[in-house]
């Protein structure tokens, strides 16, 4: 949900992309709930699950996580590019430190809550971000 809405946001221009920091679901689409939420607010989820490599790192300028967890796996593979890896809510004024739940054991509305939270993040986000990761 946060790569459509930094999409929304910033546009393609900027260099966006989402994986896991697993590969439960490699090559699948978004769960058929949060496409569907996205839906109702114009936005199409159409990416395909991904495992975060190496290759991420030097490709792109900042890596956002949604919780701790993945805040702490993420961190796990780099030393060298651990100041790219922030929690997505940490450039957020009103959100910093929030953790981001993921709703995939619940019901509808955790995916429409997520989304409610998301997209007040990434709308900030797209106002503050500075300039150096919006020029690649």
């Amino acid at each position: 949900m946060a790569e459509g809405l930094l999409f929304k946001y910033l546009g393609t221009k900027d260099q966006i992309d989402s994986c896991g920091t697993s590969n439960y679901h490699q090559g699948e689409l978004a769960d058929l709930r949060m496409r569907n939420t996205a839906k109702t607010y114009g936005i199409d989820l159409t990416h395909q699950s991904r495992q975060i490599t190496m290759d991420d790192f030097e490709i792109f300028d900042l890596l956002l996580v949604m919780d701790s967890q993945n805040l702490k796996d993420v961190l796990a593979l780099t030393e060298k590019h651990k100041n790219k890896v922030k929690l997505i809510s940490d450039l957020s004024t009103n959100y910093k430190g929030q953790m981001i739940p993921d709703p995939y054991f619940g019901d509808q509305k955790g995916f429409d809550d997520v989304y409610k939270l998301l997209d007040h993040i990434c709308k900030e986000i797209a106002q503050n971000i500075d300039v150096q990761y919006r020029q690649r």
